[in-house]
């Protein structure tokens, strides 16, 4: 991997309601708006799967790199693509999951130009993988802050002061000038060399890695999301967000009603019709995005969800997806136990919420 070295170096239990502001620090678990079009997966008959009921979970795991943290923005699936691609260059590419770190900067830069909303998806964030490649974090740090204005910092002064409208808007949102992607190099070694420098990176990547990449994403039965990760091979879930099944901070001050002991476990339960979840989270509907990397038949997920007559209701799921997120290691899921190791930032969902609101997609490298 001599031109990729090179590439780097240029560059549930008790319900808990909280206090409002209790856990409402700056901490990372912000989200998208809501996804468009997503492809529920068909349900396969599990007598037709030819399939463990678990897969080997320890396996992926030792394909990921560190779990990220988004911080202040809503780039969840510009996290959970990225981690996707990593984790298929330390599978196929035999690349070091421990020093591996790709830019999601580079990522929301080039979903955000030319538009004045955020928020991507999994499709997308793919499909500019394979037209513009990659850079790794070292050639375009991320920026855990949104600017709202241009006096927001004086990086974004420097940056953006001099633009106006839709133009202005643009780089607000991806930190950086969306006209400069094609500016002549020339000209851009003098205004930004650092983007040059990653621009002439990203187009070495695109080349050494991208260049059979498939263009279907999307997967579309239980059966094909569990033959993938048997294969080694992670899905991302893009799914509609619902606060209460996620134990969200915010879930309180909806009236939802929080299990901190799930919330700390990094366990994701379901949003029951009757429930006040149900009916309040989509008021302004949100959605997240996160990398699976496993899955068991046989897993147990218990909530108690608190319903719109007042009452609170036990659940029990049988069957879950493990996943890693984009939300740090020091707030969510710091209690996360996945076959039997330690691992905070991680979770599992249950199927039942996975398959009825998401849908999953997949990036390979032929």
């Amino acid at each position: 991997m001599k031109g990729f070295s090179l590439f780097l170096g240029v560059v549930g239990l008790s319900m808990v309601m909280s206090a409002p502001n209790a856990l409402a620090r700056n901490r990372g678990d912000f989200l998208d708006p809501r996804y468009k079009n997503l492809h529920h997966p068909f349900i396969t008959d599990p007598r037709r799967i030819d399939a463990p009921s678990k897969s080997n979970i320890s396996k992926m795991l030792d394909l990921q790199t560190p779990v990220r943290d988004q911080s202040a923005r809503g780039t969840c699936s510009i996290f959970s693509a990225t981690a996707a691609l990593e984790s298929l260059l330390i599978s196929q590419k035999k690349l070091d999951a421990k020093t591996l770190n790709l830019s999601e900067e580079w990522l929301e830069f080039l979903v955000t130009r030319n538009r004045v909303t955020d928020g991507s998806d999994s499709p997308t964030n793919f499909s500019i993988f394979k037209t513009f490649g990659d850079v790794s974090e070292e050639a375009m740090p991320y920026i855990g802050q949104t600017w709202e204005t241009v006096n927001s910092s004086s990086l974004a002064q420097s940056r953006c002061g001099a633009l106006t409208g839709n133009t202005l808007k643009s780089c607000l949102l991806g930190h950086r000038d969306a006209t400069l992607l094609n500016t002549p190099d020339a000209t851009l070694a003098k205004s930004d060399p650092a983007l040059l420098a990653a621009r002439k990176a990203a187009s070495d990547f695109k080349n050494q890695f991208m260049s059979r990449a498939t263009s279907n994403f999307s997967v579309r039965t239980t059966a094909d999301i569990k033959k993938s990760l048997n294969d080694g091979i992670p899905v991302v879930l893009d799914l509609d967000f619902y606060y209460g099944a996620w134990n969200h901070r915010q879930s309180t001050t909806k009236g939802i009603g929080r299990e901190i002991e799930n919330y700390n476990r990094g366990l994701v339960g379901y949003p029951e019709p009757g429930s006040i979840d149900r009916e309040k989270s989509q008021e302004e509907p949100d959605g997240h995005s996160i990398l699976v990397v496993g899955y068991d038949d046989n897993a147990i997920i218990t909530t108690h969800v608190l319903m719109k007559d007042g009452t609170t209701k036990t659940f029990t799921y049988k069957g879950a997806y493990y996943f890693k997120n984009s939300w740090g290691t020091t707030a969510f899921a710091t209690e996360a136990n996945l076959d039997g190791n330690r691992m905070p930032g991680y979770g599992m969902i249950t199927y039942k919420y996975a398959h009825e609101f998401g849908g999953f997609y997949r990036l390979t490298l032929e």
